[in-house]
């Protein structure tokens, strides 16, 4: 399913890979089926929900808050590939291995290697949109009541 464009600025902190949009979306009478359809806000998308339920004759709908997946670069395992490289090069020249350095980075060198290296990868996906995964969650789902006769 596709939802419409929502890229939110990548100067903003990095620390998770599912974020949350402004947009929510519905489903009738089944909690686990929201449906591709987004939402400004969430007020509106329960005014289309009770709309579609009374044409649909749906007694409940579900509504939930539409989260995308963004890409997470792990500094870690950029490091260790580093490492890695480095020791093969080494090893094939018969030289010493000069990366001693990066056994211990220091926990905010960490975080700054990570947030640049997510930053620019970002900037990536957004120029090439066709490498973009199209992965999305829905949280923040709550149950309302559409038909009154529903007890």
């Amino acid at each position: 399913m596709k939802f419409g464009k929502y890229s939110p600025d990548v100067s903003s902190e990095v620390s998770s890979m599912w974020e949350k949009t402004p947009y929510w979306t519905y489903s009738l009478n089944d909690e686990s089926c929201l449906i591709s359809f987004e939402y400004a806000s969430k007020g509106q998308a329960i005014n289309a929900a009770m709309e579609d339920a009374e044409i649909e004759g749906a007694k409940r709908v579900w509504i939930g808050r539409i989260n995308e997946y963004r890409t997470l670069v792990d500094a870690e395992s950029v490091i260790n590939q580093v490492q890695f490289d480095g020791a093969d090069a080494a090893a094939e020249e018969d030289v010493s291995w000069p990366f001693e350095c990066l056994d211990k980075v220091a926990d905010d060198d960490f975080d700054e290697l990570e947030y640049m290296l997510t930053e620019a990868y970002r900037k990536w996906e957004d120029k090439h949109p066709e490498y973009k995964p199209k992965a999305y969650m829905i949280t923040d789902i709550e149950e309302f009541q559409a038909s009154k006769t529903d007890k």
